[in-house]
């Protein structure tokens, strides 16, 4: 879904405050579980901006997921043992021990 507009309403979030000749285009999707709204609002090109943050979002599933194979259950599957993790779950579990 994609729509163009100087901001929107979706409960629990409050609308943006831009100029209203500012362009904003807003692109809903569903991913890890929630849904995903991604504003654009400095002129970018919307495609390449969701292909970047589905991207990303791609990159924590893989790295944490619980109900798939990932970086998180394949270390969980060794418990006790030494286990090399990359850099997005090491942050994650460094993050949740602070």
């Amino acid at each position: 879904m994609q729509s163009k507009g100087s901001g929107f309403e979706t409960p629990g979030m409050t609308a943006l405050s831009l100029p209203v000749s500012q362009p904003v285009t807003h692109m809903t999707w569903h991913a890890l579980g929630t849904a995903v709204h991604l504003l654009v609002v400095d002129g970018s090109d919307p495609d390449a901006a969701r292909r970047a943050v589905a991207s990303l979002l791609d990159e924590v599933d893989a790295a944490c997921s619980r109900f798939r194979d990932s970086e998180l259950t394949r270390l969980n599957a060794r418990p006790g043992e030494d286990v090399r993790v990359g850099p997005l779950l090491a942050r994650a579990i460094a993050t949740a021990l602070d």
